[in-house]
């Protein structure tokens, strides 16, 4: 009989499914409103955006005289505008990179596990607002692109394949030493995008090229653009464990990590790599949160909100 995988490693759909109950514990995604520059005081999520009409009524002073409702003006004897409210349609893409380099943890969770659970996340969030939810999944020899849906079948379709990618990871899955499937799944997203859209991209941003960098700061123009950097305690602090031997799945290195040179060296040039992939990320308008696999996904998450959002 085939034993139940680790849910550390493996999330199952279960798993997801009962994150539905946290779905309200971060408001990070939502878009601070402005105000329209047609409509004066009418709100409106984004410049430009498509606006429902509401209803005519009598014009107040400050009102755009572009809203006059010439025609209730003539009949009533007395100015009328139209009134609007938001279409409110924001639509989410997650792009979850679950390529090999992701099948790591030393920690509660692999990244990858992570990843998945933090895109179960962002969908029941997404559901919960009423927005379209649409998603590219990255395994480690597939691309899956879809389109954003607001059906709850949809997501639950999205959901299903966000577990069935990451069971495709093993320790002899092929990696991506060039960067050259992200760039691939990040050209895929700024495809499905028009305006007006959030892109999750939940990823450890190995072998990140400049031109896929490029790519994700040419979308901020007319959306908004998140990067999940998930990390792992181990990146950054190797343990003084003796002598051990580390591959990449071709290569054999021997390392003595007894030595406090060797930890230094290792932990200096991963922070120098850290700060040189958020740094890259930031100045290209893109919002970078760090996802560590030590803690509670859904305790991260809510720190975001409160770091995000305010007065």
């Amino acid at each position: 009989m085939e034993q139940p995988a680790d849910t550390r490693i493996y999330p199952s759909l279960q798993d997801l499914l009962l994150l539905r109950s946290e779905a309200d514990c971060f408001n990070f995604l939502t878009r601070r409103r402005v105000r329209s520059s047609l409509t004066g005081n009418l709100r409106s999520a984004i410049k430009g955006r498509g606006l429902d009409f509401q209803e005519i009524r009598h014009y107040r002073p400050g009102d755009d005289i572009r809203l006059i409702d010439w025609r209730a003006t003539m009949r009533t004897g007395h100015a009328q505008v139209r009134t609007f409210t938001d279409e409110r349609d924001l639509p989410v893409i997650i792009l979850l990179d679950l390529r090999a380099d992701m099948f790591f943890g030393s920690a509660r969770h692999t990244k990858s596990a992570i990843a998945i659970l933090l895109a179960g996340l962002i969908t029941w969030h997404t559901v919960t607002t009423g927005d379209r939810i649409g998603a590219v999944v990255l395994g480690p020899d597939s691309l899956l692109e879809m389109a954003p849906n607001r059906a709850q079948q949809a997501s639950l379709r999205l959901l299903r394949q966000f577990v069935t990618a990451g069971r495709q990871l093993d320790i002899q899955s092929p990696p991506d030493p060039e960067g050259a499937a992200l760039d691939r799944a990040v050209a895929i997203t700024e495809r499905l995008i028009t305006h007006d859209h959030t892109i999750v991209l939940i990823s450890d941003f190995s072998n990140l090229q400049s031109g896929t960098a490029l790519r994700l700061g040419k979308m901020t123009a007319h959306n908004q653009v998140f990067a999940l950097h998930v990390q792992d305690p181990l990146e950054r602090d190797l343990k003084p464990t003796g002598t051990v031997t580390a591959s990449n799945g071709t290569e054999r290195l021997t390392i003595d990590l007894s030595s406090p040179n060797v930890r230094q060296a290792f932990a200096l040039r991963q922070q120098k790599r850290q700060t040189e992939i958020t740094g890259d990320l930031q100045t290209k308008g893109i919002n970078v949160l760090s996802v560590d696999t030590a803690q509670p996904v859904t305790a991260q998450i809510r720190r975001f909100g409160m770091a995000m959002t305010g007065p």
